[in-house]
């Protein structure tokens, strides 16, 4: 009987070739706000492959993972052997080196973190910063089943509280909202299905039918 290894539990990481497809493919629309940045952490990189994706797009660009995770470190090397990850502690790192980036990536993390840590996180980027969160929507039914579906979760942030937090340090939101839901973006059938649902759920819709996932991006100062 083989053992569970924790990197199975932690966020739904990519163990396949085809499952790191298609989670490339989800993240590709984020990469654009990271072009004008000379320096990029991706805190909490999980298995690597938010981080593959920007070494491939910005090959000329500083680029470090974070993780203190030594299965999905292993994981993300496996794949690529050129990716920059080294272990560590999202707090400890902002402290020591985190002032040296301007890009920062907080994907499927924060809700690890208690919520001392993740004010913390936001407080240390510097003037300039541009920071990427995503973490799963308490707004919606899906966003509730993702957060409860992972054992290591600690703190559920609230698309409301994430913006209050990021407002009350210093920070201006470029954009948000929601992603990986119940209708695929870019199905016909699904556009229709989410047009017809919305006359009937009104102002429910959001809670029954939005995405698990929500994501901001915002800029210090």
């Amino acid at each position: 009987m083989g053992s569970a290894k924790e990197k199975e539990f932690h966020c739904f990481a990519a163990l396949s070739d085809e499952e790191r497809r298609s989670k490339k493919e989800a993240f590709s629309r984020f990469l654009t706000y990271f072009k004008n940045c000379k320096a990029i952490a991706d805190i909490g990189s999980g298995d690597g492959v938010f981080l593959e994706l920007l070494n491939e797009r910005y090959p000329k660009k500083n680029i470090i993972g974070i993780e203190p995770n030594d299965e999905l470190i292993e994981l993300s090397k496996s794949k690529d052997r050129a990716l920059k990850v080294v272990k560590d502690d999202a707090v400890s790192f902002m402290l020591r080196e985190g002032s040296q980036y301007d890009g920062y990536i907080l994907s499927d993390i924060i809700e690890h973190l208690d919520f001392e840590s993740g004010l913390k996180i936001m407080e240390l980027v510097p003037e300039g910063g541009t920071l990427f969160i995503k973490t799963p929507n308490t707004d919606s039914l899906l966003g509730h089943q993702y957060y409860l579906q992972m054992p290591s979760h600690k703190t559920p942030y609230s698309p409301f509280v994430l913006k209050n937090m990021l407002k009350r340090t210093g920070f201006e939101i470029i954009a948000e909202g929601e992603c990986d839901g119940v209708f695929s973006p870019r199905s016909f059938a699904g556009n229709i299905r989410r047009k017809i649902l919305r006359i009937l759920f009104i102002d429910e819709y959001s809670r029954l039918f939005g995405g698990g996932n929500y994501y901001v991006i915002a800029k210090k100062g």
